[in-house]
């Protein structure tokens, strides 16, 4: 490899490293902002679980002193009452109608004889008729009140009025002291006549017109008043008489019933101390979250490494653990017992989808996390750590969708029996932990649909390969096995030997079984495409295609069935765990019989590489696919033997399987020396086992005969 090509797979490679990195830190802020919000919305520092007629589990005191409402105050209920009655302004209608009928009586007394022997000396006579009803227009502007009312409001103490305007359909406040009665009205006429009448010598003769047409235009409404005012006494709460509580002071007793008091106290403690130790709360929340996601992020560096370089694998246990969260705190603040909080279903989930020994691990801190906020979380913490273990361990090589109903029953069951447990030893009554028990059994339900409704949206999302998935993969009605089976028998055949070698192999190092038969069923499906090309399909006196082929021409052919298989793979949407073998089951092992065909073709003084006869890669990866590669050798091999007895079998497979490892295709995955000794014994039983031998049957015509000789 040139130098250039070096720096620039090195260049690669950082970059990669850089932006995985960069993912891996976004993700864990993100969760970490994402789990603290969840911890404190809504959060009250003080939360009692107990509600009205519970047993207390221990004795609560007052944390400081503090007020609470006590029985209701009629007297003080009665005065606010007073108060909200008292501040109800008299609602005053504004009635157009008088400025009309005054317009027009103006008018008529203009056109009359009377104004014209009183104006006889005057002509501009429509001008003084258009500046008197401008007059009398600004008279009525603000309201006019009659005496008897402006009496009444003064009296009553009031400065302000409502003015109801019927024809806009408006209101509005306006100050006593600024509308005149209609006494007031007729002394400021003087005033108000000399601004607008232009002929001042006729100023006297137009306001001696109008004393007469000036009269109140604000009518009191009486019936809108009173409504408003019982409105807004009915509106006023009940008020209640406020006790003081000591610093220290027992609010209430271990074993005694909670009552409306009780619930009183507790309800003033929440109010007080949402504003005394919210910021106290967030920062302590800051702190436990930031040691929580440190030790997970420690255990996955040093016991799950491959879960914590997967973005996706931490995405998923990101989002799982903040919908937990959420949830739990939407469960905390609401009236529901905390007992429902289905944190089971998290645990089951990570089981089914990664492993056993990591969801046992974020149980325990989720639980943690949550139960820190709730009263009586030692209960709750008990209750999270037997049920969700349950729910792992019950969910242990789960093949079936209905073995989920089972784990929920089972984490129901357990989840009531640790409620219970811990309320006989806290002496509690029989009605007491047999309501909360039945909650705790609901949880395992709720366990059971949240699990059945979202493992295979997650399987699907994340491309995670569990057993159930893998069962309904192993289905030989499924079209990829239905169409190898009629378009390459032999290949059908060869892979279902290969995944009973896999199965028994896998089961003997502990690796799991299910992903090594059901991967042994795909491994070969690029065969399809081309199966004539392949010994295994050969039939009896046909030709063999290689014959006019070169070597190079027959290894490409060869090699190519794995990149054929990925893309069908691909194209019929199997999981990356099953094109996995697939693409490594034949590592970068070298096509022997080929090699030598191009070997013995080529003149003495020619150079043949062996890289150019060998599989694009890469080497197996995991243990099961390393089975899968030494299952398929060893079931070829098997084929050729012609006297398939125990001693050349096991001189075969143990051949084949040191060839493989001396080649170095074992090299990337986890078996060990003792783990190929265990997989050559499990190859050895299973062919012997398939290649046993038979007694040969006497011909039945010839012992018929030889008896009638005889007799």
């Amino acid at each position: 490899m040139s130098k250039v090509n070096l720096r620039q797979k090195l260049k690669i490679n950082l970059e990669t490293l850089t932006f995985k990195t960069f993912l891996r830190g976004f993700l864990t802020v993100g969760f970490f902002i994402l789990i603290v919000i969840g911890l404190i919305i809504n959060q009250r520092p003080f939360k009692s679980r107990l509600r009205e007629g519970d047993i207390a589990l221990k004795s609560i005191y007052a944390p400081y002193d503090f007020v609470y409402s006590g029985e209701p105050d009629n007297e003080k209920t009665v005065k606010e009452q007073q108060k909200a009655i008292k501040s109800i302004k008299d609602v005053y209608s504004l009635d157009g109608r008088v400025l009309d009928e005054g317009i027009v009586a103006l008018d008529k007394f203009f056109g009359s004889a009377d104004s014209m022997k009183l104006f006889s000396k005057y002509d501009g006579l429509s001008v003084l008729s258009v500046e008197a009803k401008h007059l009398l227009s600004l008279v009525y502007e603000n309201g006019v009140l009659s005496v008897k009312d402006k009496a009444r409001i003064q009296e009553s103490g009031e400065t302000d009025i409502i003015i109801f305007n019927k024809a806009a359909g408006t209101e509005k406040q306006v100050g006593v002291a600024r509308i005149p009665g209609v006494d007031e009205a007729l002394r400021d006429l003087y005033d108000r006549a000399k601004k607008v009448i232009s002929d001042k010598k006729m100023v006297q003769a137009v306001v001696e017109v109008l004393q007469n047409e000036i009269t109140a235009n604000l009518l009191f409404e009486k019936i809108i008043t009173e409504a408003r005012r019982q409105e807004a006494a009915a509106s006023v709460p009940v008020q209640y008489k406020q006790i003081s509580i000591k610093k220290g002071e027992l609010i209430i007793s271990k074993g005694q019933r909670a009552n409306k008091d009780h619930m009183a106290q507790f309800l003033a403690i929440e109010k007080n101390e949402i504003q005394r130790s919210r910021g106290k709360f967030t920062i302590g929340a800051l702190l436990l979250v930031f040691l929580l996601l440190s030790v997970v992020t420690i255990y996955l560096i040093l016991y799950e490494p491959k879960i914590f370089h997967n973005t996706s694998y931490l995405t998923l246990i990101g989002v799982l653990s903040v919908a937990i969260i959420f949830i739990a705190r939407a469960i905390i603040v609401s009236p529901l017992p905390s007992y429902v909080i289905p944190l089971a279903s998290i645990s089951m989930l990570i089981a089914i989808l990664l492993n056993q020994r990591l969801a046992i691990f974020i149980t325990i801190i989720l639980g943690l996390a949550i139960s820190i906020n709730v009263e009586n979380s030692l209960n709750l913490a008990i209750m999270f750590l037997f049920g969700g273990l349950i729910g792992i361990f019950s969910t242990r090589n789960i093949r079936k969708r209905w073995h989920i109903i089972r784990s929920g029953i089972l984490v129901g069951g357990v989840n009531a029996l640790s409620i219970i447990s811990i309320s006989l030893l806290n002496n509690l009554n029989v009605d007491s932990f047999l309501a909360d028990g039945l909650w705790g059994f609901g949880n395992g339900i709720l366990c059971v649909f949240i699990v059945m409704s979202i493992l295979p949206l997650l399987e699907d999302i994340f491309n995670i390969t569990t057993n159930i998935t893998l069962l309904e993969l192993s289905d030989m009605n499924h079209p990829l096995l239905k169409d190898m089976m009629v378009k390459a028998a032999g290949t059908y055949h060869h892979s279902l030997m290969v995944g009973n070698l896999a199965e028994a192999a896998a089961e003997t190092v502990g690796a799991n079984s299910l992903l090594a038969r059901v991967g042994a069923y795909y491994h070969d499906i690029g065969k399809i495409a081309k199966a004539e090309y392949f010994t295994e399909n050969h039939k009896a006196g046909s030709k063999v295609l290689h014959d006019k082929l070169t070597p190079s021409m027959s290894r490409l052919i060869i090699t190519s069935h794995v990149k054929d298989g990925v893309e069908l793979g691909r194209k019929y949407k199997l999981r990356r765990d099953i094109l996995d073998f697939v693409e490594q089951h034949h590592g970068t092992g070298l096509v022997y019989y080929f090699f030598q065909k191009a070997l013995e073709r080529i003149e003495d003084d020619g150079v043949l590489k062996e890289e150019g006869f060998r599989y694009e890669g890469p080497k197996p990866q995991t243990r099961e696919t390393a089975i899968v590669l030494m299952a398929d050798s060893v079931e070829a091999a098997s084929r050729s033997l012609t006297n398939p007895n125990p001693a050349n079998i096991e001189e075969l497979v143990h051949r084949i399987i040191n060839n493989k490892f001396i080649d170095g295709q074992l090299d990337e995955c986890e078996l060990t020396l003792r783990d190929l000794n265990k997989i050559s014994g499990a190859f050895i039983r299973v062919l012997i086992g398939v290649t046993h031998t038979r007694i040969e049957y006497p011909d039945i015509d010839k012992a018929v005969k030889d008896e009638h000789k005889h007799n």
